[in-house]
């Protein structure tokens, strides 16, 4: 035990030169990611429940008389910039957690992260995935005309499409990926689209 920073993170070291490189080897990622999920899930619920109550008596101009519909987002914009507001602080605070839980891993422990595995490859795949879901969900609406099922089939398949590049922009092996939570289920899936063999 080194240290505490503040009330949340508590600072550990290993002498131990066969020890493997901090938060590199795949138990100790699994046992961060577990948690890491269930928040994930929790902040998934509550930006899908939140649009559905804030525009309730709006739901049935969507399906119906969807300009109608788009007009009543416009004038409801005092509503609308906030969310957006509270949408780019969760990305800038995720972004501000990640540079300063670098600097205190190297200010304590000497550690330098793996910037290329850790930040860039994940951008990587998120910046793939979003243009994926982008060009499905413009390509959907200008055929259907129905913003929600282009938005609802955008989403699935931007989720297949961040496993797949993630997988083949950081080379993840199959082992590696069995000690990820689910790991078992996301290598069978994985081996049905033939990214592993």
């Amino acid at each position: 035990y080194v240290g505490k920073v503040g009330r949340l993170y508590a600072i550990y070291r290993c002498d131990d030169p066969e020890a493997p490189a901090l938060y590199s080897d795949p138990e100790s990622l699994s046992l961060a990611m577990k948690k890491q999920m269930r928040w994930m899930w929790l902040g998934l619920l509550f930006w899908l429940i939140w649009p559905v109550a804030l525009f309730w008596d709006e739901w049935p101009l969507l399906f119906h008389y969807p300009a109608e519909f788009a007009r009543e987002l416009i004038l409801r914009a005092e509503v609308l910039i906030p969310i957006y507001g509270v949408m780019l602080a969760n990305i800038l605070f995720s972004a501000v957690i990640c540079v300063l839980n670098s600097m205190s891993i190297r200010k304590f422990l000497g550690h330098k992260n793996e910037w290329k595995k850790t930040y860039l490859q994940p951008a990587i795949a998120s910046a793939g995935m979003g243009l994926l879901a982008a060009g499905v969900y413009y390509g959907l609406f200008a055929l259907t005309r129905r913003p929600f099922i282009a938005l609802m089939i955008a989403v699935l398949l931007a989720v297949a499409a961040y496993l797949i590049l993630y997988v083949v922009v950081t080379g993840t092996g199959e082992e590696e990926m069995r000690r990820f939570p689910m790991g078992g289920k996301v290598v069978k899936i994985l081996r049905i689209l033939k990214i592993y063999r």
